[in-house]
């Protein structure tokens, strides 16, 4: 006899919105700002190297931090899959 198929099932998906921010030269703060705006819940930013920003833009930074006011949590990791990098020539790697 034929077999019955599996009934569908739905879960429910109001689990928190994380996103993916890709970091390159130029970004603005009004396109990160953009970004990290509720409903977004979690934010992970794929940075340079061991994991820089341009930490020079200061309206960046502060784009960053209005998303962390506003509870988002924000993730860095490096957009580097391999090969070898020169942890004290990054500003993050400052004392």
């Amino acid at each position: 006899p034929p077999v019955e198929p599996a009934q569908l099932s739905i879960e429910n998906t109001s689990l928190p919105l994380v996103g993916v921010l890709k970091l390159f030269p130029g970004i603005t703060a009004g396109m990160a700002a953009c970004f990290l705006r509720p409903p977004l819940r979690g934010a992970v930013l794929e940075a340079y190297g061991v994991g820089s920003a341009p930490d020079h833009d200061a309206a960046l930074v502060g784009a960053f931090a209005q998303a962390d006011s506003q509870g988002i949590v924000i993730v860095d990791v490096t957009q580097c899959r391999q090969g070898v990098v020169n942890l004290s020539s990054y500003s993050t790697s400052a004392p």
